[in-house]
């Protein structure tokens, strides 16, 4: 039965190739000859088919829908024509008639001489056309055009490829992520709830987004606090974004502001060579059930409970992109860890002639008394030369004006630098200050030692420098020197070792203020795997003032050093591999805490993962341990977590998820994320979709794909192991999506109901009906019998007649099936039998079969 299974599916995918030449072509049905041949040696010989067609090529001419590609880059799906041309030598080559706009609008750069050159109606000759390669290959349906590089105009093709921008349908998106933590001890519960929204409204390219977040502790009132209201769209001539509302200048060159105005920006992701948006991973290891929380800029931007062990955070959204992470570990015990993960941007580096740009107007938005100052900030980077960016920037406002100058340097072996330099006015209601401030950034990969020296950072602020926020909280009153930032050093290291001895590195931070207080933060780790096993030691040290807060000026000083390792408890022997780990980690107390765990996942699709630990505090003598676990259904993503550390318990719940209201209904699904596809498979439940772990279609056929590439292509693709027996989908896959950012695409996968019939066909003589022959029920859409006389069609009714034709001799020939399908035998779905074909004028009697 197995391999009979396989020879269907080997059947059904030859058909499904063989419809689909022919249903996209509009010069009738294509069939390569050799398919067309039977036999061997003397025997060989063609079924009875005219071949006329195929004398002067393999390929019919004709019209057809192909793919475009231009130097391996896909840039449209059309209808093209296919015509036959004589080359030099008198030989006839089946050609596409291209157009002087279209080659044009492709980006190919052509001599005038050339596109005078037109044969069949204004197609251009590319056959004379110097170094450009055309190949039609309709095995894959494409032409395939090869061009030099120095005759590609790449504006052009960005241009081109902007029409395919798709903007999403009309919907209302709403994300979110609710947490509960609840301790009880002594008799006594605490409870705490934290929970962000992120609502969005999408017309056309206009998006609209609310992000409010929710706190609640015991014994506390609610506290819900709107964090952003913003309106933007793009605009596609300039590649910028322009957004309105509660929004942050740039930090390219100054501290980041937020202000409530408008800002016009450009948009790397719209060009070919954009980068992405850069965020660190968050790495550290939590010694028992711990809560993580990140804050940026006075912020908090992630709170999460997470099990013992190591962790690696990336699901979190940084404000803007300047600011170190300040990353607090608590444990169930109470003992925290703090240590600075450091988070800033390099001078902007630019192509040659290439430019970005930020424009920012509004008031500035903050608690402070000076909130509501007007605030118009504007960057500015040009790529001078291949070598050298110079960058410019001014702050301008009525208390504060501040004007900076910047370069980058590409010095090739010598690495790369940045220097940006800021003048800044300062003024309160009786003192007026004059300052300035220096950066300078180095990176380079060291590639005999493979060495990556990230970024070495130097910062140097004069006695009367002030940033716009720190400028903003002056009064006449304030003691300026008390917390004063001077100078900062930074510095990271990714060093990876000869002989798989693994990865080194070493990150450091160190802030020195102006009343002689310092704050060094140092993190070193090593890893490495062998067999599976994979083992780690860190070192995190921190001395002095925390996280710049003035009335925090200890000169303390702690550490804490660390070992992991995991390895899998059935080396890849079980689907859902099963990990367990060993950890332990002191400090500078000696306080020793030794951590076993085990962890793994289950489900088809390994959508439910879980985990448990025990621990032992050799200080305290105190037992500790926990379980959690995360189930990611179609509809949201589920967390819970348990822990004890002695008397004290801990629990946690949490839920994330998304819901979209549009013109489909309104659907729950896994978070979202940015740029989103609606699935659309009409009648079909329980339908995945390959692109997620847990997008599955719901009763309306509807699912939702998250985290596509914004003006890229993605590629959406159905499992055809899941479509119910009673669906029949023209096309599993969808390529060449294209949205903007934040769309919500709509992949719409035409579906027919009806039943599938796999017949063996044969005529009253018991000859196979010939190869090609078109079988069609009450003249609907047609199919084609394979092969040994296969027929694979969908039906929407038991009983009826199919009707086939076909063309012998240049003489048309037809004949009729009747079929019962109470007489079929079902295999996966398929009506399965022997039939035969009957002339029209004669009873027609079913063979019923295995």
């Amino acid at each position: 039965m197995y391999k009979y299974h396989v020879f269907l599916k080997f059947q059904m995918v030859l058909l499904t190739l063989t419809c689909s030449i022919s249903l996209n072509s509009y010069a009738g049905e294509y069939f390569a000859p050799e398919l067309l041949m039977l036999g061997s040696g003397e025997k060989e010989r063609y079924t009875n088919e005219d071949l006329a067609i195929f004398e002067k090529s393999d390929i019919p001419p004709g019209v057809y829908d192909l793919d475009i590609y231009i130097n391996k880059r896909k840039l449209e799906h059309k209808s093209v024509e296919l015509f036959l041309l004589k080359n030099e030598i008198g030989k006839d080559l089946l050609v596409p008639c291209l157009t002087q706009s279209e080659l044009t609008a492709y980006g190919i750069k052509l001599s005038n001489n050339f596109l005078t050159e037109t044969v069949n109606n204004g197609c251009v000759d590319l056959s004379i056309i110097p170094y450009l390669k055309t190949e039609v290959d309709l095995e894959t349906l494409s032409i395939k055009i090869a061009v030099p590089q120095a005759n590609i105009d790449e504006s052009r093709l960005v241009n081109f490829e902007k029409k395919f921008w798709d903007n999403g349908i009309p919907a209302l998106l709403l994300g979110y992520d609710f947490s509960q933590f609840s301790a009880r001890q002594d008799g006594k519960t605490k409870e705490n709830y934290y929970g962000n929204i992120r609502a969005n409204i999408n017309i056309g390219a206009w998006r609209y987004e609310n992000y409010s977040v929710l706190t609640k502790n015991s014994g506390e009132n609610t506290d819900w606090n709107t964090i952003s209201n913003t309106l933007s769209t793009i605009i596609k001539p300039i590649n910028s974004d322009l957004t309105m509302g509660n929004t942050y200048t740039s930090s390219s060159m100054f501290d980041t502001v937020k202000i409530k105005g408008a800002k016009l920006s450009s948009n790397l992701q719209m060009l070919p060579s954009a980068y992405r948006t850069y965020a660190p991973n968050v790495q550290g290891l939590a010694d028992s059930e711990s809560v993580v929380t990140i804050t940026q800029n006075g912020n908090v931007i992630y709170r999460k409970s997470l099990p013992a062990g190591p962790f690696n955070i990336t699901d979190y959204y940084p404000m803007g992109s300047g600011g170190n992470l300040n990353v607090n570990v608590t444990g169930t015990d109470g003992q925290q860890k703090n240590f600075i993960v450091p988070f800033s941007s390099m001078g902007v580096f630019e192509r040659k002639g290439n430019y970005q740009y930020s424009f920012a107007s509004g008031k500035y938005d903050s608690s402070g008394d000076r909130d509501g100052t007007y605030l118009n900030q504007l960057n500015f980077h040009y790529g001078l030369t291949n070598f050298v960016t110079l960058s410019a920037g001014a702050q301008i406002s009525s208390p504060y004006k501040a004007y900076a100058l910047g370069t980058g340097l590409n010095m090739g072996s010598f690495g790369a630098a940045s220097l940006d330099m800021v003048h800044a006015q300062t003024k309160t209601l009786s003192r007026s200050f004059n300052g300035n401030s220096f950066k300078v950034n180095y990176s380079k990969n060291i590639l005999p030692t493979n060495t990556n020296l990230t970024i070495v950072g130097y910062k140097h602020f004069d006695d009367q420098y002030y940033g716009f926020n720190e400028a903003m909280a002056l009064d006449d009153n304030f003691d300026r020197d008390v917390s004063k930032l001077k100078t900062e050093y930074t510095a990271s290291i990714n060093q990876t070792l000869p002989k798989k001895w693994g990865q080194l590195n070493l990150s450091s931070t160190v802030y020195n203020y102006r009343n002689g207080q310092d704050n060094t933060t140092i993190n070193m780790g090593y890893s490495n795997s062998y067999n599976q096993i994979s083992y780690s030691l860190y070192y995190n040290y921190n001395k002095g003032q925390k996280f710049g807060y003035v009335d925090d000026l200890k000169e303390d000083s702690d550490y804490s050093l660390g070992l992991s390792v995991s390895f899998p408890l059935d080396y890849g022997r079980i689907k859902n591999p099963i990990y367990a780990g060993y950890s332990v980690s002191t400090n500078k107390e000696n306080y020793t805490v030794q951590n076993l765990n085990v962890n793994g996942s289950s489900g088809e699709r390994q959508q439910i993962s879980w985990g448990v630990y025990q621990g032992y505090d050799h200080k305290g003598n105190d037992y500790s341990g926990g379980l959690s676990g995360t189930y990611q259904a179609p509809f949201a993503n589920m967390r819970a977590g348990y822990s004890y550390n002695g008397d004290l318990k801990n629990t946690n719940l949490g839920i994330s998820g998304g819901v979209v209201a549009s013109k489909y209904g309104l659907l729950f699904s896994q978070p979202l994320q940015g740029t989103n596809a609606l699935v659309v498979v009409d009648n079909a439940k329980g339908v995945q979709v390959q692109n997620s772990i847990s997008a599955i279609t719901n009763n309306a056929g509807v699912a939702l794909v998250s985290g596509l590439q914004p003006y890229r292509a993605n590629t959406i693709t159905l499992n055809n192991g899941t479509i119910p027996e009673d669906i029949e989908i023209e096309n599993t896959v969808i390529n060449n999506i294209m949205p903007t950012q934040g769309a919500l695409i709509l992949a719409n996968f035409t579906t027919e109901v009806g039943y599938k019939l796999l017949l063996k066909v044969t005529d009253e003589a018991g000859r196979e009906v010939p190869f090609g022959a078109q079988a069609s029920v009450n003249q609907g859409r047609p199919a084609i019998i394979s092969n040994f006389g296969q027929l694979y069609m969908l039906t929407h009714q038991k009983k009826g007649n199919i009707q086939v034709q076909w063309t012998r001799d240049a003489h048309k020939e037809s004949c009729e099936i009747s079929f019962d399908l109470e007489k079929a035998k079902v295999v996966n779905g398929l009506y399965m039998m022997p039939v035969v074909c009957r002339d029209n004028t004669q009873s027609i009697v079913l063979n019923s079969g295995t």
